[in-house]
């Protein structure tokens, strides 16, 4: 791909998140985003100094990067205008060609459009992300029921992948593939259900995880990325000992907090994390 073609689909992608309503002014500032996990999870990660990037074909919502939030009904006209801005410099005895064929197959255009995002599918990877590392919600569901762990990494040690904040929609919001690819994309990828916005989530992707990641998925994390690491308030004495233990035998930096959260007993929510030594 030429730099000029790429950067047009930069474009494009950032004004189609600009229309979402999406603000990621974030980003410019390196700020802390949190991941939370699960104790035997945060062993590999810490342990390994590595993140992995999940398989969109199972998450959860099935909803969720779901082939059926892209439309693909198109007519002639609507497909070969596809075709040139895609292709435009395709001689034009093949465009005349696919013209034909469209005229007596125009399903199999749609078959193979719809084989081709599930294809690219299984070559993404996301890593799932949010604003807060005191938000009860996440530390109940994904942080083991205030067992796990949440670490605190900034932003420029993720430098490199593409990372936006979601869109929660109350309603399915589909977009054309024929139309707009590249909105199209975006609209797949970052738009969520309203029954899942306490997440607050910050997504972070790799769309070729074949050639980026290791055979696990995994991309080395930056040690020096990672500013901190809490501890749900549940966790057993014995898995925190053993987390510092690894961040200790891995010389992860000085300047990393170690913290413990504090429930409020008086109302939901927590206090002011109790800081640890390291």
């Amino acid at each position: 791909m030429k730099e000029s073609e790429r950067q047009a689909i930069i474009r494009r992608r950032n004004k189609t998140i600009e229309v979402l309503g999406i603000d990621n002014s974030f980003e410019g500032s390196d700020p802390i985003i949190y991941h939370y996990t699960n104790f035997e999870a945060a062993k590999k990660i810490l342990g390994n100094a590595s993140l992995r990037f999940g398989d969109p074909t199972n998450f959860e919502d099935k909803r969720d990067m779901d082939v059926g939030l892209i439309t693909f009904d198109a007519d002639k006209a609507t497909y070969l205008k596809h075709t040139l801005r895609t292709m435009p410099e395709i001689p034009y005895e093949r465009l005349l060609k696919i013209s034909n064929h469209f005229d007596i197959y125009p399903r199999l255009f749609k078959e193979e459009a719809q084989k081709l995002l599930n294809e690219q599918k299984s070559k993404v990877g996301v890593i799932c992300f949010t604003e807060e590392n005191d938000n009860e919600y996440l530390w109940d569901k994904y942080g083991e029921g205030e067992k796990g762990v949440c670490i605190g990494i900034r932003v420029s040690g993720l430098e490199g992948f593409f990372m936006s904040k979601v869109k929660y929609s109350p309603a399915m919001l589909k977009v054309n593939f024929f139309d707009e690819e590249v909105e199209a994309y975006i609209h797949w990828a970052l738009v969520k259900s309203t029954k899942f916005d306490k997440e607050k989530e910050i997504r972070v992707f790799c769309f070729d995880v074949q050639n980026i990641c290791d055979s696990n998925r995994c991309i080395p994390l930056k040690k020096n990325s990672v500013d901190a690491v809490y501890f749900g308030q549940y966790m057993p004495e014995s898995n925190q000992e053993e987390l510092v233990k690894i961040l200790k035998q891995k010389n992860y930096p000085d300047s990393l907090r170690l913290l413990k959260m504090v429930g409020n007993p008086e109302d939901y929510g927590y206090l002011n994390p109790n800081k640890l030594f390291f």
